[in-house]
């Protein structure tokens, strides 16, 4: 599993605390993408994420290379019409 370290997040943690006391924001979303190789039906693990999860809103890309289930308080992505999609994420580079 590729995740961020503990020293890596409480560095990252301690400069919001700093941003917040200086007044440069108010409020920070502070998060972190976790990937991991897994074997088995994608779309079975998805549903069963479902039943355990009360996020409210939840999401099931099945792309070519890989795949990506996602269960956040947070809406992650809009369709905006059958065209245009609205990504909540990064700007420049993959999501791995």
């Amino acid at each position: 599993m590729i995740c961020r370290d503990r020293k890596i997040a409480a560095a990252a943690f301690a400069q919001v605390q700093n941003y917040l006391r200086a007044g440069d924001c108010y409020q920070v979303n502070l998060s972190q993408c976790c990937s991991a190789a897994a074997s088995g039906d994608a779309l079975h693990a998805y549903l069963a994420l479902r039943r355990l999860s009360q996020a409210l809103y939840s999401a099931f890309l099945d792309l070519p290379d890989e795949q990506i289930l996602c269960a956040s308080p947070e809406r992650f992505l809009r369709v905006l019409t059958r065209r245009r999609v609205k990504i909540y994420g990064r700007r420049q580079g993959s999501w791995k």
